[in-house]
């Protein structure tokens, strides 16, 4: 059975072992005394960071294909398996929006946070730019060619990955 390990930072010592209900198919991400992960099959999962027990878990639109971003404000954000940018609530897992886009994400790409906005690239040649709040799109730019990377941003200019180029 799948499961989730804690060490003690300064020592490497074991500190707990848990059962978790999949194998974690991303990157663990948390915040507030929970980790998060997707299986890239259907679901999210959350787990006490303390013991590694299940709090909930989720499967809006698929759950997520790639490492999840924490917002400071109490939504998880991520690329969904089912080529939808979706926002949860990190309370319940519940739907809070979601944003349809053109092909599946990379593996490698996570939606990043901005000055209230969410910015994530896709397969599908675009970047896109939506409000962190509600999903509304805030623009699209065809680069013309699939992003394959987290976009990094620092002082306004945006930075990423591509599968190849020109």
């Amino acid at each position: 059975a799948p499961q989730l390990y804690a060490l003690n930072a300064t020592t490497g010592a074991f500190s707990w072992s848990h059962q978790i209900p999949a194998v974690a198919g991303t990157n663990l991400a948390s915040a507030n005394g929970v980790i998060y992960f997707g299986d890239r099959v259907a679901s999210l999962y959350a787990v006490s960071a303390t013991d590694g027990s299940s709090i909930w878990s989720s499967q809006v639109d698929g759950g997520p294909n790639s490492t999840v971003t924490i917002g400071e404000n109490g939504t998880i954000y991520y690329a969904s398996t089912t080529n939808y940018v979706t926002a949860v609530s990190a309370t319940n897992g519940s739907l809070i929006w979601h944003y349809l886009a053109g092909k599946p994400f990379a593996p490698s790409v996570s939606p990043t946070l901005y000055t209230g906005g969410v910015y994530i690239g896709s397969m599908d040649l675009n970047m896109y730019a939506l409000q962190a709040s509600t999903g509304t799109l805030i623009w699209k730019m065809k680069v013309g060619v699939a992003i394959t990377t987290t976009a990094g941003i620092k002082n306004g200019i945006i930075h990423v990955g591509l599968q190849r180029g020109t």
